[in-house]
């Protein structure tokens, strides 16, 4: 009886652990390619980045949202927000766009000048929100490379 009274505590907290378990948001890395595909400025002080997703999953997956800091020739504009949802099909490819609200006139000047260079390089930290019913799965990657303007 000494014996049941000592392990009752923990099955007790095993069985709470393995309820509670299954009400949480799950960070993994990603199987999703990530490429810019275009960026344009606005006169607001936002700018839009089309993102090309490929899905590199045997599965589908239904993204809710994107975040995407945003680092280009080396300089952090900040974080493009993408809110509308995303189904990518199994080993599909879309393209999504993401607003990118500028710090002020400044900012949109630099990345102005910077585009009109011509390529520019560019890396992209992403989140996306995975919805799968009563758990949230958050993907992450990132991706860098050159987009070339023309």
């Amino acid at each position: 009886m000494k014996i049941l009274r000592a392990l009752f505590p923990l099955v007790l907290l095993a069985t709470v652990a393995f309820w509670s378990g299954g009400c949480s948001t799950t960070v993994q890395k990603a199987g999703v390619a990530v490429s810019l595909v275009d960026v344009t400025v606005a006169a607001d002080n936002r700018a839009v980045l089309t993102i090309r997703l490929q899905n590199e999953n045997i599965v589908p997956l239904a993204i809710a949202s994107t975040k995407q800091k945003v680092f280009i020739n080396g300089v952090g504009y900040g974080e493009a927000i993408g809110e509308k949802p995303v189904a990518l099909t199994e080993h599909g490819d879309v393209r999504h766009e993401a607003v990118l609200a500028l710090a002020d006139a400044a900012a949109a000047d630099r990345l102005r000048a910077a585009l009109a260079a011509g390529s520019v390089d560019y890396r992209l930290e992403c989140r996306f929100l995975c919805d799968l019913g009563e758990e949230d799965l958050i993907l992450t990657t990132t991706a860098s490379g050159r987009l070339e303007r023309r």
